[in-house]
């Protein structure tokens, strides 16, 4: 199963979070860091070896 390196959408509106988490601390977190965690594991795929891996897979793989 190949794995999806996109920030997924969200199933929710943002502000259902408000008074919980602002939406510019909610913006921060995922469209900022979670996004970076993405974008980070683009940069590790792009080995062919590890286009066809699973998110678990490449994690437990990781320390070999």
């Amino acid at each position: 199963m190949k794995i999806n390196l996109e920030l997924p959408d969200l199933p929710f509106q943002k502000d259902v979070l408000v008074p919980i988490i602002t939406e510019d601390a909610f913006d921060y977190h995922y469209g900022k860091h979670y996004a970076a965690h993405v974008n980070n594991l683009k940069g590790i795929v792009k080995d062919p070896v590890l286009e066809e891996k699973t998110v678990k897979e490449i994690i437990s793989e990781g320390h070999k």
